[in-house]
């Protein structure tokens, strides 16, 4: 069983690597890779499971701001509600758990704007995005 969560989520890891590289996100995947590869190397198991944690986080936070910049509302709404799934999994780290419930504050009051309204919202959706790339 193990064995097959740790092979899912290593395909995973690569594909997001893949999809950060094509993006453009060159820097980041170089300081995830060694984030990922320090942490593996520290503690095997434990630490490959929280390091997917992370690259699911950052996915995650790109796709939103993505999503606002672009309008789409529902996507926006898959990743709003993806993210408040996962925010569970750092609330032992308060740094990162306040920043997300900023971030999921922010996201639904971009959601509950008219369409025509969202350009302040959009901005503070952004930022607190840009807030919790620069943590993770």
């Amino acid at each position: 069983m193990f064995a097959k969560a740790r092979a899912f989520l290593s395909r995973f890891a690569a594909a997001f690597l893949r999809y950060l590289r094509s993006r453009g996100f060159v820097g980041q995947v170089t300081a995830a890779s060694e984030w990922a590869n320090e942490t593996h190397r520290d503690c095997a198991a434990f630490s490959y499971m929280a390091s997917t944690q992370w690259l699911l986080l950052q996915a995650l936070l790109i796709g939103l701001g993505d999503a606002v910049r672009r309008n789409d509302e529902s996507a926006a709404d898959r990743y709003h509600r993806r993210l408040a799934m996962i925010g569970r999994h750092f609330e032992t780290n308060p740094v990162v758990s306040d920043a997300l419930e900023h971030l999921l504050s922010a996201s639904s009051r971009w959601l509950a704007a008219q369409a025509a309204e969202r350009y302040e919202a959009e901005q503070q959706v952004l930022e607190h995005v840009q807030s919790v790339m620069d943590l993770v």
